[in-house]
């Protein structure tokens, strides 16, 4: 079995980046805030997709290492664990956020 881990908000190791990630799970909401506000939710949406599609990348990788064989898991806190859940929902496998943000807002994502 494989487990693949996602790190958390790394407000000083990425430049700020994943703090403005962290406002891409507030969805979409035009309109209804202020424009810089809308920027910021704007760019933090682009940056969750991208950090979103790494982490796809990582358990293509990890599947690939396993020869296709075992299950497939992924996990991670804070921002890692929405992100874990997203790709749990996109690709299909078991997922274990841990404090995670709430991804029901997210486009991508459906709740069943």
């Amino acid at each position: 079995d494989g487990i693949v881990a996602v790190a958390g908000t790394q407000p000083t190791d990425t430049g700020g980046a994943d703090v403005i990630a962290d406002a891409g799970f507030g969805g979409p909401a035009p309109g209804l805030l202020h424009p810089v506000l809308a920027l910021v939710a704007a760019a933090g949406s682009a940056l969750l997709r991208h950090q979103v599609s790494c982490a796809e990348d990582k358990v293509r990788g990890a599947r690939a290492a396993m020869g296709g064989r075992g299950r497939q898991s992924i996990t991670g806190h804070s921002l890692g664990g929405g992100i874990s859940q997203i790709v749990s929902a996109r690709m299909g496998i078991a997922a274990v956020g841990v404090s995670a943000a709430a991804v029901t807002a997210v486009p991508t994502v459906r709740s069943r």
